[in-house]
């Protein structure tokens, strides 16, 4: 198990609650008491915006992230991180510990199409004993850049190079690791959305 500290990045954390079922007549006495989670970030004004694109500044408290790092590029994205997920699950299962955010990317570098080294992370409200080869990133608090598009995992690379044409335009410096936090919604069709919010850590 290591432990890895990055200084002076953030991520968005869309935190889960939880609370504990209650029967009509009678309640467990063993029953867990609900997880304490975090209030929701807070997002600010656009700070740029062209027609089609909007960044806004916003603040995150420190969480802590569990995962791995690994090399992908486009071809095998999905297959890498869908049995890295697989596992990481398996050993949070083991730890009694669970997810209290939405499956997230550190990226070391600027997000590019090539191959390169991410962290895949979950966020979790404690360090737990892991195998070798996985770990833990602690965020702390700080603002970021939020730029939010329609995208699943491994396609966001267009994203990030329009992101970075309206900060630099802007001037708007920031540093890195670049963070993705992923979720998925119903249109008014109910088919499913997938959406990516990345983030960029203000310089």
């Amino acid at each position: 198990m290591f432990r890895y500290k990055i200084s002076h990045f953030c991520i968005a954390l869309v935190l889960f609650g939880c609370q504990s079922s209650t029967q009509e007549n009678k309640k467990d006495s063993t029953e867990a008491a609900p997880v304490k989670t975090e209030a929701p970030a807070e997002t600010r004004e656009a700070v740029a915006e062209t027609e089609n694109s909007l960044i806004t500044e916003s603040h995150r408290k420190k969480t802590i992230l569990f995962g791995k790092y690994v090399e992908v590029s486009v071809a095998d994205f999905h297959p890498v991180v869908s049995e890295t997920v697989i596992h990481m699950n398996l050993l949070m299962s083991n730890g009694k510990v669970v997810a209290i955010g939405p499956l997230t990317f550190a990226y070391p570098a600027f997000p590019a199409s090539g191959k390169q080294k991410i962290f895949i992370g979950q966020p979790v409200a404690k360090v737990f004993a892991v195998e070798e080869g996985f770990g833990f990133i602690e965020l702390p608090e700080t603002d970021y850049y939020k730029y939010q598009c329609n995208a699943e995992t491994g396609n966001t690379f267009t994203h990030h190079q329009k992101a970075r044409e309206i900060l630099n335009e802007k001037k708007l410096a920031i540093k890195l690791p670049v963070l993705e936090i992923f979720s998925e919604t119903r249109n008014n069709e109910m088919t499913v959305v997938s959406k990516a919010t990345l983030l960029y850590p203000k310089k």
